[in-house]
């Protein structure tokens, strides 16, 4: 399932987008750029920590993630590259 972090300083826009994308992703809500920054710090402390404990598996390919940026009052999904 992919994972999606949603931006939005409009509570009622976050509830809406969550809502909307929810059913299909995993949804994570930010009000402001530090939030989400933190939340992505977080994330990835926790993917390097996995990863120390599983060295002898075999490596995980990253699932990619697309983003969602809003301009001027329009919301666009941003494309992601397949994972390396």
């Amino acid at each position: 399932m992919a994972t999606l972090l949603l931006i939005d300083d409009d509570r009622s826009i976050r509830e809406m987008l969550d809502m909307l994308f929810s059913k299909s992703h995993e949804c994570h809500t930010a009000d402001r750029a530090e939030q989400a920054l933190e939340f992505l710090e977080f994330q990835n402390i926790t993917e390097l920590d996995s990863a120390r404990r599983s060295r002898n598996r075999a490596p995980r390919q990253r699932p990619c993630k697309p983003g969602l940026s809003a301009r001027d009052g329009r919301y666009s999904i941003l494309g992601c590259s397949p994972p390396r």
